[in-house]
């Protein structure tokens, strides 16, 4: 009996958890929608992606690549209206190198 017990808890718990996620998700439907049919609806996304990736290309931390692009992308977000444009600075420590021999690219050698 106590085993029944244990295992209807269980899948009560479960079934309510599943619903309480399941309505929290699709609560943000219509906000998903919007953004969607916004991003779609033209084509400034896409011409910033490929001027971000075309002029900076790889950005590694540290590097001015790197800062020149974050520089780029909050005087975007400044012209676009954004009030309350922040970045933070960060450390980055123990990057392993040998991860990016198999690509085959000097990162060290962009314009910056």
């Amino acid at each position: 009996m106590k085993q029944h017990l244990v295992f209807f808890i269980f899948l009560f718990t479960a079934f309510i958890f599943t619903g309480t996620r399941a309505n929290n998700i699709t609560a943000y439907a219509p906000v998903v929608d919007t953004i969607f049919k916004a991003a779609l609806a033209d084509t400034v996304g896409y011409e910033r992606l490929e001027y971000l990736c075309n002029t900076y290309g790889a950005r590694l931390s540290g590097t001015t690549t790197l800062e020149n692009a974050i520089d780029w992308v909050v005087s975007e977000m400044q012209k676009d209206g954004f009030d309350s444009v922040t970045t933070e600075a960060v450390t980055v420590t123990n990057v392993p190198l040998h991860l990016f021999s198999k690509f085959k690219l000097d990162f060290f050698n962009f314009v910056t």
